[in-house]
Formats: C-alpha cells, structure tokens, sequence
C-alpha cells in the first residue's frame, strides 16, 4: 500500500502571509503621515510668509502715506512762502507808493504837508542844453525837457514838465527832506521823448 505525502499546514503560510503584509502596511502608513507633516509644515511656513508679506505691505502703506504727508506739506509751505513773499511786494510797493505821495508830479503839493512845513525843501536840477538829433543833426524842433524823481534810481514815479526849451535848470519845490534821485529828458514839439540822462543822487537836508 502506498503512502500519501500528507499535505502541509496552511496556517504557517497564512501566518506567514499574514506577517508580511502586516509589516509592509505600517511603512505606507509612516511615509504618507511624514508627508502630511511636511505639507503642513510648509503650510504653515506658507502662512507665514504671507503674514510677513501683509505686514510688509502695510508697513510700505504707511510709508506712502507719510511720503503724502509730507509732500503736502511742502507743497503748503512752498505757497505760503509764495503769499508771504507776494505781501512783502505789496506792502513795498504801498510804501513806495506812500513815499512817492508826498512828492509833486505835476507843480502842485501831492502830499498833506503845508508848503510852509519846514519838513519841504527845494532842489535846483541843472542839465545840458540839447542842440542835435541822435543822429547828429542839428535839432530844430525842441519842445522842452521833462524832470523825474523820487525816493528809488529804480522808480523816479513824479515828474515835473519844464515847457520851455531855452532854460538848462529848473527849481523843484515842495520836496521832503531826504534822499532823492533825478533825471532829465527831453522831447519835441508833438513828438517824441529822449532816454533819460544820467541818474544823479543828492541829499535834501
């Protein structure tokens, strides 16, 4: 009789089927949790970034701002030096203005002051007669000549017609005492009038 080879334990196989697939689950189940920290990990690096980001953002906000700020102020201060030198002009010219008041432009006091005050005083201005044209023609047709004056060689405002053309000095009256600078011209009958001459300053004591 013959014998049979008997058949082997299967549970060694399926204990040893169960092993194996045992250990090579916790290797998957370690690699995807070590994933999943890295991600989050750089998740959270992520957030991070962008929270500085936002910060930074803010931060250049706030220097633009203030960049505004400043610039308007600037701006505000460049226009109120530009009105505060615009008064300066004005209140100059009003000055002048006042000074110029209490001199003549026509042979009659323009100020308030009594032509007896003894703040007036005279001044006697002498010039050369003019003979020739600028064009070195003899001149034929001489109207008179024209004094101006005033306080500044840069303003002479007043002025006084001399009507006649054979005198070379005239009289000014009723000027206050003080510094005053003059020039002569002179024009033609209807016509027109020369530059002004050398400006002279004298002292009206």
């Amino acid at each position: 009789m013959l014998q049979r080879v008997g058949i082997p334990a299967l549970t060694v196989v399926t204990v040893l089927a169960s092993t194996v697939v045992g250990l090579a689950r916790p290797a998957a189940g370690d690699a995807i949790s070590d994933a999943k920290a890295k991600a989050a990990a750089i998740e959270s690096q992520l957030t991070q970034a962008q929270n500085e980001m936002s910060a930074l953002s803010q931060q250049y906000d706030q220097a633009q701002y203030q960049l505004s700020q400043i610039n308007s102020n600037i701006s505000t201060t460049k226009a109120n030096i530009a009105t505060d030198q615009q008064q300066v002009g004005n209140d100059k010219t009003t000055l002048a203005k006042a000074a110029v008041a209490n001199y003549i432009s026509d042979g009659t006091a323009a100020g308030t002051l009594p032509a007896s005050s003894p703040l007036l005083v005279s001044a006697t201005v002498s010039w050369s007669p003019v003979t020739l044209t600028t064009t070195g023609m003899p001149l034929t047709n001489l109207g008179g000549y024209k004094i101006y004056f005033g306080p500044n060689p840069m303003a002479l405002t007043s002025s006084i017609d001399v009507p006649d053309p054979t005198v070379a000095s005239y009289v000014v009256p009723n000027l206050i005492r003080g510094t005053l600078f003059f020039a002569v011209t002179a024009y033609i009958s209807g016509g027109s009038e020369s530059d002004l001459s050398t400006i002279v300053g004298a002292t009206l004591k």
